[in-house]
C-alpha cells in the first residue's frame, strides 16, 4: 500500500479558484485511515474476514477449503486472493 496511486479526478479550475467542473473515470476520494471511524474499520473487516488479525494475510485454512470445494465440484467456486494490507 506504500506504492497505492488510485485514479482521481481530474479538476476544472476557473481563475477565482472554484471548481467548474471534474474528468473522472473513478470517482473517488482519497482519505486517510484516521479519517475512518473505527466502527467502520471494524464492520468491514468483520464482513470480509472475521480472522483478519489472526493471518498472516491469507489463510492456509480457507485455501485449503477453497481447492477441495473447487477440485470436488470441477468448477471454481471459491477464490482465494491475498488479504489488502493491514489497517
Amino acid at each position: 500500500m506504500r506504492d497505492y496511486h488510485p485514479f482521481v479526478a481530474s479538476k476544472v479550475v476557473a481563475a477565482d479558484g472554484s471548481v467548474i467542473g471534474q474528468f473522472h473515470r473513478e470517482r473517488r476520494t482519497v482519505v486517510k485511515m484516521d479519517q475512518i471511524p473505527r466502527v467502520l474499520v471494524q464492520a468491514v473487516v468483520s464482513a470480509e474476514d472475521k480472522d483478519f488479525y489472526k493471518h498472516p494475510g491469507f489463510s492456509f485454512l480457507a485455501l485449503a477449503r477453497a481447492a477441495a470445494v473447487d477440485a470436488i465440484s470441477g468448477k471454481k467456486r471459491l477464490g482465494a486472493r491475498p488479504s489488502r494490507s493491514r489497517w
